[in-house]
């Protein structure tokens, strides 16, 4: 069929579809190219009779964006509620990247679209991701839409909570998107996302803060999970975690660090621990290509005890890859031999590598190493606290907190 006969069909069957002929209209929906053929014909025309048609219909996503771009035009209401209730209520509607109509609308400034979509729209469609993780609010984030970020953390529906595939949040790339370009709006919209974590908050120790004075009263409450971990604050992470408030796996935007890096670098056992019982990913890299075995394996002599301790929690955990490079091309085992030489003290954490290394190779899953291997260090290098014995004890021996049994070890869960 020549271009000139292939074209004369196709205005046939746009033309025929258009006069209310129901078997030109079927074809026509089964082709995306005739589809478009026919919207841009329908608006030169001003034809808007037959772009209500279209947007009844379960059509692809990217044509109902032109749609309602094309009835914004023309102040055409009926067309826009049409397509905004057919996408607000089908969580199976996207395009080839798994990004929904709310997520194209994100991206670009249509604020009004948006507060008109909240009202039709389910809570599932509200929070769909994409294949690359993100959701409507990451892409207005992203994209640095800071208005319409506003007006979807307005709805109370919107998890804020969700990680990408790179473990970025809603906030996390807020902040990132400030820190480049000076957006101070997208500041504000980094801080309204803090809020809304605090306020989700239900601490163990019945505290919730919900404003200026209760955080002021109780200044531990405005922590996040990083921060928490870093403190040491055990009840404040094992709540985030067990009210599903953040992801195990977040991470601080600029340095890439996780809670369990920023928990192992202060030595905070108790909450490494408890990270590891959510299925913290052991595997996770910072920006310098840093692994929580590394961060471990760097720790100094006063806590010679610690470093033991939680190298040997991070072997055991299944699927722990020895094989990660940092940016300097080294292994943690690679690092280890380094701190040897300068370091004799460091001999037992090394061994523990070895051992580790062996067991992979013969395929025998990581079991934990018994205490004495653990704690071997000399009595002077210990910490002063014998609280990390008891629970390193009850580690083998108790079963994960509430709400994580069933996980592996490993992971990158998303919440």
């Amino acid at each position: 069929m020549t271009k000139f006969s292939e074209s004369f069909v196709t205005r046939k069957l746009i033309n025929d579809a258009r006069n209310g002929g129901k078997e030109s209209f079927k074809k026509l929906l089964q082709n995306k190219k005739l589809i478009m053929a026919s919207l841009v014909w329908a608006e030169e025309n001003g034809d808007l009779d037959f772009i209500l048609e279209l947007a009844k219909e379960n059509i692809y996503v990217d044509l109902q964006y032109k749609i309602l771009r094309v009835a914004k035009k023309y102040g055409h209401e009926e067309i826009v509620d049409s397509v905004l209730k057919r996408a607000g209520t089908d969580v199976n509607l996207v395009d080839e990247d798994g990004k929904s109509l709310l997520m194209l609308l994100a991206s670009e400034n249509h604020e009004e679209m948006v507060g008109k979509f909240l009202k039709v729209a389910q809570k599932e469609v509200l929070n769909l991701v994409d294949k690359s993780g993100c959701t409507a609010l990451m892409h207005a984030c992203l994209n640095g839409r800071a208005e319409v970020a506003k007006i979807l953390l307005e709805d109370d529906r919107v998890d804020v909570g969700n990680m990408n595939s790179n473990y970025l949040t809603a906030q996390d790339i807020a902040q990132i998107f400030n820190e480049r370009g000076k957006n101070f709006a997208m500041q504000e919209v980094a801080e309204l996302i803090r809020e809304r974590v605090f306020c989700k908050r239900k601490v163990s120790n019945n505290f919730i803060a919900t404003n200026h004075e209760e955080k002021k009263t109780n200044p531990l409450n405005s922590l996040s999970l990083l921060e928490a971990s870093e403190k040491g604050e055990l009840n404040i992470v094992k709540s985030i975690l067990q009210e599903g408030i953040e992801n195990v796996n977040s991470r601080e935007g600029r340095s890439g660090s996780t809670a369990l890096m920023k928990a192992i670098k202060n030595c905070k056992i108790e909450v490494v621990e408890m990270l590891l019982h959510f299925s913290a990913d052991v595997n996770l890299q910072d920006t310098s290509g840093t692994t929580a075995l590394m961060k471990a394996i760097k720790i100094n002599n006063k806590q010679a005890r610690a470093r033991s301790a939680i190298v040997n929690l991070i072997l055991n955990v299944d699927g722990v890859d020895l094989g990660l490079k940092n940016n300097d091309n080294k292994t943690a085992y690679d690092i280890a031999l380094d701190a040897k030489r300068e370091n004799p003290k460091i001999q037992n954490v090394v061994e523990l590598i070895e051992k580790c290394i062996g067991k992979q190779k013969k395929g025998v899953a990581p079991s934990i190493l018994v205490a004495t291997e653990v704690l071997s260090e000399s009595p002077s290098s210990l910490e002063k606290s014998p609280s990390s014995v008891t629970s390193l004890s009850s580690l083998r021996s108790s079963s994960p907190p509430k709400g994580v049994e069933g996980k592996s070890s490993q992971g990158g869960s998303r919440n």
